[in-house]
């Protein structure tokens, strides 16, 4: 099967119609078949596609995809901040220990500090 190539200015005008249709929340279906009245000989797909490299190019003129190239795609480095550290040995362990205590006094200590002041309150 031979490939057909649009002119500019088609390819523009189909593109047109076809995001006009998208932006008024029109389905594909109506999409495809306001494409088809402007000189649009393929399927959704091939429609799809033309509408996608119009976004990418910024025009109605299409760009050509970039495609990847074989193999796997690179290992993204995992960044530190995000992930959590582990505990380093002892030192660790003492320091979330120490932490809860913390927190449970001061709060022992803040209910102790509401008692006394309903205390004063009472006797004052």
């Amino acid at each position: 099967m031979p490939i057909f190539k649009y002119d500019a200015d088609v390819k523009k005008k189909i593109v047109e119609a076809a995001r006009g249709a998208r932006e008024n929340s029109r389905g594909w279906d109506e999409c495809l078949m306001l494409a088809k009245t402007e000189g649009y000989r393929g399927g959704l797909p091939g429609l799809k596609r033309i509408m996608r490299e119009a976004d990418l190019n910024g025009n109605g003129a299409s760009a050509p995809i970039k495609k990847r190239g074989p193999g796997r795609p690179r290992k993204v480095a995992i960044s530190t901040s995000t992930t959590p550290t582990p505990v380093d040995g002892l030192e660790g362990i003492q320091a979330a220990i120490n932490g809860l205590v913390k927190n449970r006094v001061a709060c022992v200590i803040a209910k102790i500090r509401a008692i006394l002041d309903e205390a004063e309150k009472e006797l004052g």
